[in-house]
């Protein structure tokens, strides 16, 4: 659960004409009463949107990332391991949500592949 003032980037694309992907936010309020966990968030216009959690993603430090689960793993597609993925991780001592293991593989390709690497080596 991300807290007031936490910065995220948001992942969904149904408001990418006020919110850029690869710009950081402040999260401004959480609303823990509804049925799903939403957070208000503003542009530097002012323009504000209430995002759910699957919505956004907290900046993520990928040499924070440990306890790597791999998945996917076949020998037999050497060197490239095209079909491996990150099953499970922590960052930061949490335990990352799917949302944020999918950013991590999307954005950081070559960590993904030293991480099958590490697995099988």
């Amino acid at each position: 659960m991300k807290k007031t003032n936490d910065e995220v980037r948001i992942v969904t694309n149904k408001h990418a004409s006020k919110f850029n992907g690869n710009d950081l936010y402040r999260v401004l309020i959480v609303d823990p009463l509804s049925i799903f966990l939403r957070y208000y968030i503003e542009n530097s216009n002012g323009d504000g949107v209430w995002f759910s959690e699957t919505d956004i993603i907290a900046d993520i430090d990928i040499y924070k990332i440990d306890n790597i689960d791999m998945d996917g793993v076949d020998t037999k597609d050497y060197p490239d391991f095209s079909d491996a993925f990150i099953s499970a991780a922590d960052h930061d001592g949490e335990e990352m949500t799917e949302e944020e293991l999918i950013w991590v593989q999307d954005n950081y390709p070559d960590f993904v592949h030293e991480e099958v690497n590490n697995y099988l080596y």
